[in-house]
């Protein structure tokens, strides 16, 4: 069977006559199977359904180790996204969140598509309200270094926080970032983030002369020690 150029172009009643024919989760040459060919293809998502009804297999990987989940994340495919998460695709994953399909959104920054897995385990809300959004602002905007501090002691949801992390400059001082480290409600992924955007592991792979002979070197230090002892807690 042709699932290419079915995927591409077929109408429904075509996909349904080949699911009377064919394996519902045959492989392309790079692994992708019929369901994973339509949302690359953008396809209706009555035809997704069709697929899923006939036992196409949700957790399959192609040669990319990609889901169908993560395809869709991919691809903007909302609706798609939408009909897997309701088919009961596995939003978590064995290695962590990290190689989440959500994560993947997030990193993206992908709002629609991260709400839309918002139940993956240990994921964070992305959509801020507007009086969130002032809050984020006030601190990123803030001359004074204690000043922004004392805003970010004060922040009462973990999104407003991980919001500050993602929106901050990292040129700026280390005061910030602390402070959001040692916040309470800070959860394990704004901890990740933040150890992915000091890129962490370099800094402790620094010798110690090198990390004094750099500017606020010993704090960039000692945060990134700080975030690889919550990450690992």
């Amino acid at each position: 069977m042709n699932w290419k150029e079915l995927c591409r172009s077929g109408t429904l009643e075509q996909l349904q006559l080949a699911l009377q024919q064919s394996d519902v989760n045959e492989r392309d040459e790079r692994g992708r199977t019929p369901l994973m060919l339509c949302i690359t293809n953008k396809r209706p998502v009555d035809q997704l359904a069709m697929l899923i009804e006939h036992g196409a297999d949700l957790e399959a990987k192609d040669k990319l180790g990609e889901t169908a989940l993560f395809k869709s994340v991919k691809f903007k495919q909302y609706a798609g996204l939408q009909l897997l998460v309701e088919a009961g695709a596995e939003l978590d994953h064995a290695q962590g969140l990290p190689h989440t399909a959500w994560y993947e959104a997030h990193r993206r920054g992908d709002i629609t598509a991260a709400e839309l897995l918002g139940n993956t385990p240990g994921a964070i809300r992305l959509q801020l309200t507007d009086e969130e959004q002032a809050i984020v602002d006030q601190v990123i905007y803030e001359e004074s270094v204690e000043a922004a501090c004392e805003v970010i002691r004060h922040i009462q949801t973990a999104a407003v926080l991980h919001a500050v992390v993602q929106n901050y400059n990292w040129d700026d001082s280390y005061e910030p970032m602390q402070t959001v480290a040692q916040h309470p409600l800070c959860q394990w992924v704004t901890h990740y983030l933040m150890f992915e955007l000091l890129e962490g592991e370099y800094w402790l792979g620094m010798e110690q002369e090198e990390i004094d002979n750099r500017l606020d070197g010993r704090h960039w230090y000692e945060l990134a020690v700080l975030l690889k002892q919550k990450l690992n807690h």
